[in-house]
């Protein structure tokens, strides 16, 4: 009598399992790798929102910024009106002077000088001649700088006063400042 082998049924089931086991195996390397590239997107877009996050807190900011620079471009603040080129000649060189002697510089010689009219627009220049302190005349620049409507500084030169003729004392040395500022006028015609 011959007795059939009662294990190897139970091997050929084992090999057979690990045999169709194999491919799911396979798709579960290849799902692990999909795993850590889904784990890098996701940090990547963790990385965006807090970026994003960072932006938007700036976004006041950038208003405020952008309300300042529309206010410096602004036609209002950029072109000085009035009836007619002499008339705001006249009304610029009195406002330029005001500022000059607020900031205690003593003016020596001003001159207005025009372009060209275009479309109603034209560029006044103030050729300007001052003497002060390094004080007087920082104080001036500022003010000229926050004149409304804009004053535009187009030449600086600044010169001891012993150069320019001017004796002064020796503990606050007098300085010559000659300038010249450019404006835009806009008369009510155009």
């Amino acid at each position: 009598m011959s007795r059939k082998p009662v294990l190897r049924p139970a091997y050929l089931l084992l090999l057979t399992g690990g045999l169709l086991l194999l491919p799911v195996l396979a798709l579960l390397g290849d799902g692990r790798e999909t795993l850590l590239f889904l784990a890098e997107q996701r940090e990547a877009r963790v990385d965006q929102v807090v970026a994003a996050q960072a932006l938007l807190a700036q976004k006041p900011a950038l208003q405020e910024q952008t309300k300042r620079l529309e206010q410096l471009s602004d036609d209002a603040s950029l072109y000085h009106r009035g009836a007619d080129s002499a008339a705001i000649q006249i009304t610029l060189l009195a406002q330029v002077r005001n500022l000059i002697q607020s900031a205690g510089l003593a003016i020596r010689s001003m001159d207005a000088r025009s372009g060209d009219a275009v479309g109603g627009r034209q560029r006044l220049t103030i050729i300007l001649s001052a003497m002060g302190s390094n004080e007087q005349i920082m104080a001036t620049i500022a003010a000229l700088e926050a004149a409304r409507p804009r004053l535009f500084i187009s030449q600086l030169r600044l010169i001891t006063g012993s150069e320019a003729g001017i004796g002064g004392p020796p503990d606050n040395p007098v300085l010559a400042l000659d300038l010249e500022i450019d404006a835009y006028a806009q008369t009510a015609a155009s």
